[in-house]
């Protein structure tokens, strides 16, 4: 969940969580508090910041960018799970050679 700024000169923004699951703010890892009533967890916002929650239970492959999808290739990947109530996580990469033409892919599972 991306929770952007949108008014200028605003640095806390009020962020609505829904209770039925855990999230961890994706930059620190730090979970965030339960809701326990319908009134939003206020979360800082500052200019170089942009604030990105996971929901528990996901496993977010990632891959540091580069300047074409050659480059970006060879860069390693990184797996950020986000554990839910139970200590259980699952996600997928879909991953192709960007190059080919059709559809070829590889679908990897993460448990």
């Amino acid at each position: 969940m991306i929770c952007p700024v949108l008014e200028e000169g605003v640095r806390v923004i009020p962020i609505y969580f829904p209770r039925n699951a855990v999230w961890y703010e994706l930059s620190t890892g730090i979970r965030v508090e339960d809701p326990t009533e319908d009134k939003p967890v206020l979360v800082d916002a500052p200019l170089e910041k942009v604030n990105v929650f996971l929901r528990g239970g996901v496993i977010l492959p990632t891959q540091e960018p580069a300047i074409n999808t050659n480059l970006s290739s060879q860069n390693p990947f990184e797996l950020v799970i986000s554990l839910d109530e139970n200590s259980r996580a699952e996600g997928r990469l879909y991953f192709d050679d960007g190059d080919s033409a059709g559809i070829f892919y590889s679908l990897v599972l993460f448990y």
